[in-house]
């Protein structure tokens, strides 16, 4: 039987990815009441969470999935970082949301360097 992965400070406990982490938070919502807003959410973050270690999801998955560019997507997720409804999300979701929020305001606001 393969070794369970587990965390360093929880022994023997399984290790608990994000898109674990989201799946167990959308077995747990009742989606009769999400609001439109809510779904809409909801399908951007998982597919941020899916794509988010390969650098984001290309911009034709992004076009073709939620009918905007990168960057309104981007946007956003930067939106929704910075509301009230990402309180909905377990913390791990919402503290990594909050960080890509955090990176992409920080580039934003550097001075872009040309040769």
């Amino acid at each position: 039987m393969p070794a369970t992965p587990s965390t360093p400070d929880a022994p023997g406990h399984p290790v608990l990815t994000l898109p674990r982490l989201f799946d167990l938070f959308m077995r747990s919502t009742d989606p009769s009441k999400k609001t439109v807003a809510e779904i809409d959410d909801d399908l951007m973050v998982e597919f941020f969470i899916r794509w988010s270690h390969f650098g984001g999801g290309p911009e034709e998955d992004i076009m073709t999935k939620f009918g905007i560019t990168k960057s309104a997507y981007v946007e956003r997720l930067h939106t929704l970082a910075h509301s009230k409804r990402i309180d909905r999300y377990p913390l791990g979701i919402a503290r990594t949301l909050k960080t890509l929020a955090m990176k992409d305001s920080m580039r934003r606001r550097s001075p872009q360097v040309t040769q």
